[in-house]
């Protein structure tokens, strides 16, 4: 899947594509899951994107799907629901359409902004339902191209920790907005899409600092960079974050140390969820921890 992640404010975004959006050559729908979860509304006019929502219990809340008529038009199929029913979902694939999850502030924590992300599907998905994605392929690198432009390239985001405070943060590839830059400056931090990650912003002078700084790091004698947690000295287990058990969130475990041989450390194991599909889970051997006792 290609993929940009990004942090921007709501405003920006809609601002932005008030004026990307084309109604006589583009189509747009847009499914605000804090309005309906289920239901998509089709933007007439570009004035209609403004309507739709800011704040957002979490993240991933807004999803906008842009395409061209020239390369398709949306398509619908019926997804049935665990508690009975149905509804009408967008087919991704072919629809030939761009999704943008938008960046959102949160609802319960008014210093937080959501990451946003813009994709499409690998090639090798559309491939295999028998159509060829050059053309969408090279429609998404120009809107990224044009996205990009509301990104500061002078700034990054870095992760301090939580459950271990690093020495040295860890910088993030994803772009911040001038916006979500003067956002996180007045005190406000950014939250990752996936997982518990709180992210700062720091001029791009510094977050190179702190890549040399990372790339020199070594473990002591006697000791390795840890499987579980990377180097990183903590893990999410059971919805949490927590100190790695393995290395004692230290990032660097005892030669000695017993890994799991199941997950060979890592604490997650695939396991096939449908078709040719595999889920990450925590492995069921050592608990998620990576070590045995």
């Amino acid at each position: 899947m290609a993929t940009l992640r990004f942090f921007a404010t709501p405003e920006e975004q809609y601002e932005w594509l008030k004026h990307y959006f084309q109604p006589e050559v583009m189509w747009c729908v847009v499914r605000d899951k804090t309005r309906d979860p289920y239901r998509w509304w089709t933007v007439q006019s570009p004035e209609e994107l403004t309507l739709f929502a800011h704040h957002a219990p979490h993240s991933l809340a807004v999803c906008v799907v842009l395409g061209w008529y020239d390369l398709g038009e949306p398509r619908w199929r019926r997804v049935s629901l665990d508690t009975g029913g149905e509804y009408e979902d967008i087919d991704f694939f072919s629809s030939h359409g761009i999704e943008i999850y938008l960046s959102l502030y949160s609802f319960e924590d008014q210093h937080l902004l959501f990451e946003g992300w813009m994709a499409v599907g690998r090639p090798s998905d559309y491939q295999s339902l028998g159509y060829n994605p050059e053309q969408l392929y090279r429609r998404f690198r120009q809107l990224e191209r044009q996205w990009r432009k509301l990104m500061d390239c002078s700034y990054t985001p870095v992760y301090r920790g939580i459950a271990v405070m690093r020495a040295v943060p860890v910088p993030y590839s994803a772009g911040v907005s001038y916006g979500a830059v003067q956002w996180c400056l007045s005190g406000g931090r950014l939250k990752s899409a996936l997982t518990y990650a709180v992210y700062d912003v720091v001029p791009i002078h510094q977050a190179k600092q702190y890549e040399r700084a990372l790339r020199q790091f070594q473990c002591p004698e006697g000791t390795q960079r840890c499987r579980r947690c990377k180097g990183g000295g903590e893990i999410v287990l059971e919805g949490k974050v927590q100190r790695c058990a393995a290395c004692d969130g230290r990032g660097c475990a005892s030669i000695s140390t017993k890994w799991c041989p199941h997950c060979e450390g890592s604490g997650s194991v695939l396991v096939p969820l449908y078709s040719d599909r595999l889920m990450v889970q925590d492995c069921p051997f050592c608990g998620g921890r990576g070590i045995i006792a």
